[in-house]
Formats: structure tokens, sequence, C-alpha cells
């Protein structure tokens, strides 16, 4: 009897666990939203004056810089060999007076709308204070995506700083619910003032944004670096000499303190700057920092001002940010009473006997008013309609079930009782 009793209850409840169903949660869908990217191999900022002629530069090997946003609209340069502002400004003045492209920058450019490609093939040029090798740059945008790629052979900066086999690759992508980003940068070879050398200098980054969730990533790599011949590892700390000393019967501290001696002379300050990763439901920055080369001469006699240059070896920069679409409210108006399909409209007809126009007959009886047709009940449960009738037979179960429940486990423990007692 007691199994009886949990089963009816269990066949109670039936019914609520079919109609309840979880609700999924709606997509988070962006409004606005935005990315970008720069990647650089070499980035080099200062001034030469010893070893070129005064000559301010912001020059660098193996650039990619790109954006996307809600507009729609994308656009991306990719550059083996970044010229820097002086020769954008002097370019672009003199294309203007002479009204065609009499200088061109050396890069790739594409941009949605408008240009959805761009390609360059470049040739070796040398020109104090900088030459470069040849170099090849792809540029693409679309409404969802923009990418560059860039292969710059060489560069070569008044003699100071010389790069080998730089690359770079840059892809940026959305669709209103969801973002990804991803750089990669890359050289082979560094060599600063004939003292410092760096080896596979490789940097990569990444943001993506699905709904509220921001993630980011970042690191930098470098293969292998030396001074003067002796190998050594650029951390936090500094310069440290690794491996086996260049110098017989020295040590490793010997080596370093000869490592950074020789640095000093030549005027290098050398340190990695560390990445940076921040993120909220919003937006997110991936910032893989780089190996930071500060190069400082002296001024020469007469006047000759010394080099002053900063360079900075695999860069990556990404972010993303975005806002969410608030939903319109709609409003609803109130519904006109539902017709059951078959039966007629409500009406009510009201009869006054008497001849239009005339007092009416005080004899006669009042107004006779018609009975509204009777409309069905009809109840929808789970999609199912249910008539009147059924639904109250259904009701009558369920309180059958629900009360009659009780007084049946009474009387199966009073039976119970009375064979305890019986015994």
């Amino acid at each position: 009897m007691k199994r009886v009793v949990a089963l009816a209850a269990l066949a109670a409840l039936a019914p609520v666990l079919v109609i309840a169903r979880p609700v999924a949660a709606a997509p988070v869908v962006y409004d606005t939203y935005g990315l970008t990217a720069l990647a650089g191999g070499v980035r080099t900022s200062g001034d030469v004056g010893a070893s070129g002629g005064l000559v301010t530069l912001d020059t660098g090997s193996a650039s990619v810089s790109a954006q996307l946003d809600s507009g729609p609209s994308s656009a991306v340069l990719a550059s083996p060999y970044d010229p820097g502002t002086l020769f954008r400004t002097v370019a672009g003045q003199v294309n203007d007076k002479a009204g065609q492209a009499v200088l061109s920058v050396p890069e790739a450019e594409a941009a949605y709308p408008g240009k959805p490609s761009g390609d360059l093939e470049t040739v070796p040029t040398n020109g104090p204070p900088a030459s470069v090798g040849a170099g090849s740059a792809t540029a693409r945008a679309s409404a969802t995506k923009a990418s560059g790629a860039v292969v710059g052979q060489a560069f070569d900066l008044a003699g100071l700083v010389t790069s080998e086999a730089s690359t770079s690759q840059v892809e940026l992508m959305a669709d209103g619910v969801s973002s990804t980003g991803t750089a990669r940068t890359a050289v082979g070879r560094v060599g600063v003032a004939g003292v410092l050398e760096l080896r596979n200098v490789v940097a990569r980054a990444s943001v993506s944004a699905v709904g509220n969730v921001h993630t980011p990533t970042a690191t930098l790599t470098i293969g292998g670096a030396s001074v003067g011949g002796q190998e050594v590892a650029i951390t936090d700390q500094g310069v440290v000499a690794v491996g086996m000393p260049v110098v017989p019967s020295s040590t490793l501290q010997q080596a370093t303190d000869a490592a950074n001696s020789a640095l000093s002379a030549a005027g290098i300050a050398v340190s990695v700057t560390g990445t940076h990763l921040a993120h909220t439901a919003r937006d997110a920055v991936a910032d893989t920092g780089g190996v930071r080369i500060d190069l400082t001469t002296p001024d020469l006699p007469a006047g000759v001002a010394g080099n002053r240059l900063q360079i900075l070896v695999g860069s990556v920069v990404l972010t993303a940010a975005d806002t969410v679409k608030v939903p319109v409210p709609t409003l609803v108006l109130p519904s006109s009473p539902e017709v059951v399909a078959g039966q007629p409209p409500v009406t009510t007809t009201t009869i006054i006997p008497g001849t239009p126009g005339s007092a009416g007959d005080p004899t006669v009886q009042g107004p006779v008013t018609a009975a509204p047709g009777t409309l069905t009940s009809s109840y929808v449960i789970a999609g199912h309609h249910l008539g009147g009738t059924a639904a109250l037979a259904a009701f009558g179960v369920w309180q059958f079930l629900t009360l009659g429940s009780v007084s049946l486990y009474a009387y199966v423990d009073r039976r119970r009782r009375q064979q305890l007692a019986a015994t």
C-alpha cells in the first residue's frame, strides 16, 4: 500500500514535470565593437647624428597595423620597411605638389569599404641613413575580417642597427557576437653597434571576446643573445652570462661583468619590457612588451651631435572593446477576445414592443433581452487544448490524489498497528 501511495504522488507531479522546461539564456549581442593590432619586428626612434648626419627617425622593419570595427569598417597597412613619419610627410608634400605619386611609401594597403586588398613586392634600396633589402607584403580587408602579412629580408640603420629575416602577421575577425585577434612577429637576427646580438626573437599575442568573457594572451621569447661573443641571457635583473665563458679560467660572474662593461663602453643599455595583460567584461589588452635597447654615443668635436636611439625588438599589441546591445522594449496592446472556431461572436439584442415614435403599450411586458450564446471554455496545457469538462475531471483527479492519499496512508498505518497489537 505504501508503494501505491508513492506512485500516486509521483503521478500527480508528472504534468508539472512535463510542462516545466528550462529556458536557454539569450546570447549577448554587441551594439558596437572594435579591434586593433600593431606588430613590428624592429622599431627605432631617436636621432642619428655622428653616424649619418643629424636625422630624426621613427623607422622599423616588418610592421603591420590593422583595425576592425562595427561600422562596419576595416583597414590594414603592411610594410617590409617603415620609413617613418619624416619620409611620409616629405612624400605627401612632393606628391601633392606634383599632382602624382612621385615618391611612394613601401607598403601594402587595404580598406573596407573601398579597397579590399593590396600587395607589394620591394627591391633593395640604399640611401643614408637607412638601407633595406627585398621584401613583400599583403593586406586584406572586409566587413568582418582584416589581415596582413609582411616579410623584410634586411634592414640597416647607419651601421648602428642591423636586422635580418623579419616577419609579422595579423588577423582580426568579428561577427557581432564574438571577436578574435591574433598577431605574431619574429626576427631572425638583430645586431647593435657590433657589440650586442639577438637571435630568434618571437612575440605572440591574442585577444578573444565571447559575450562578456574577454581573454588576452601574450608571450615573448628570445632564442639567444651574445655580447662580444659571450653568450648571455637578458632577464629582469639585466644581462647575465650563460654557457661557457669565452675567456679561459674565468667564472660566469666574471663573464657577466665583462659583458656589462662592454655594453656600457658602447653606450648600450638592454632590458626586457614585461608583458601586459588586462581585461574586463567589455574590453581586453594584450601587450607582449619586447627587448628594449637604448644606444647613446657622446657628441663629437666641432659640435657634431652623437647618436641617441631607442630600439624595440619583437613587439605586438592587441586591443578589443565592445558595448552590449540593449533590446528595445515593444509595446504589447491588449488583444480582442478569442473566438472559438465555428461559433459566432456573442451579441445581446434588446426588443422594445410598440410602434417606433410612439409610447409603448403599458399592458405589454417590459423589454425582453435575448440570452447570449454559451461559449464553451477551453484551456491550453503544454500545447494541448482541453475542454472545460476534461479540465474539471483532471482537477478532480488531482484533488483525489493529493487529499485522498493522506487518508489512504492513515488507513494502511492503522491496519498495520492492529495487526501488530493482535500478535
